[in-house]
């Protein structure tokens, strides 16, 4: 079942009432980082290199302007991802109609924190800081889970948040 969106303000922070939607909850953009080396992935954890990234700079206006690629999207908003839920995070069809896509992983229960998304760009396009990207929905489990996420990127943090 999915949870209702106007419950939102309970598993999620920063939110405007305008994000709130009929299936889900909009994420917005905190900031967009360009990939600056390969990554590895191996079978062994202690092996793996998750790559550095460069965080790019809006203009005066506050956009991003993206040539064709791939980027790492920080969305603003901080989630808190319910025992009883997982989340998933799909593209806002503005995004699609614009020639760009995003990318992500589930979101399991008891993650905290601010996600990120992998942002493709097929066409060049213009982002603005702040723009809604993507919406999460939450979705309740049969049973919740006996204990919440415990990966490496539980808590993450945008580099540029401002407390």
């Amino acid at each position: 079942m999915i949870i209702p969106p106007k419950d939102g303000p309970a598993w999620i922070r920063k939110l405007e009432p305008e994000q709130i939607q009929p299936a889900g909850v909009d994420l917005t953009v905190q900031n967009i980082q360009a990939f600056e080396e390969k990554g590895k992935l191996a079978v062994n954890n202690s092996e793996r290199t998750v790559p550095e990234k460069r965080l790019l700079q809006p203009d005066t206006n506050g956009f991003y302007s993206l040539p064709v690629g791939s980027y790492v999207v920080r969305y603003r908003e901080k989630i808190e991802i319910p025992l009883d839920s997982i989340g998933l995070v799909f593209p806002r069809s503005s995004l699609l109609r614009m020639g760009a896509t995003i990318y992500t992983a589930v979101w399991d229960p008891g993650y905290t924190g601010q996600g990120m998304g992998l942002l493709n760009v097929i066409h060049p396009l213009a982002i603005q800081r702040g723009a809604r990207i993507a919406q999460l929905i939450l979705i309740r489990m049969e049973t919740p889970s006996y204990e919440g996420y415990q990966g490496i990127y539980n808590n993450e943090k945008a580099e540029d948040e401002k407390e």
